[in-house]
């Protein structure tokens, strides 16, 4: 027969365990806020471009969901913003007035 002080031991344990692991918040999936991001950013940039990005991040086979998307999230704001940078420069072009020289 099990020693009771061993069973008295065993039991809370396990059931803490157990409702460890069925309270947890799956974070391994990305919030809505997060999809909305990105799905926002991508719809920005040009398919090619996009196709790029989700090939770099499926090649990241131990990423969860959330962090797939986190990143594909970064990378294409920064395209988006690397592309407004450079319209910026083009519709501003260079400073047609002297530099002050005193």
């Amino acid at each position: 027969m099990s020693n009771p002080r061993t069973l008295s031991m065993v039991v809370p344990s396990l059931l803490a365990l157990i409702l460890m692991t069925s309270c947890a918040d799956p974070t391994f999936k990305p919030t809505p806020e997060e999809l909305q991001a990105r799905d926002y950013f991508a719809n920005q940039i040009v398919p090619s471009q996009r196709e790029e990005v989700m090939r770099k991040a499926l090649r990241q086979t131990n990423w969860s969901e959330k962090r797939q998307v986190q990143w594909e999230t970064k990378q294409y704001q920064h395209i988006v913003e690397e592309a407004q940078k450079r319209m910026h420069k083009i519709l501003t072009g260079p400073t047609s007035q002297p530099a002050l020289g005193y």
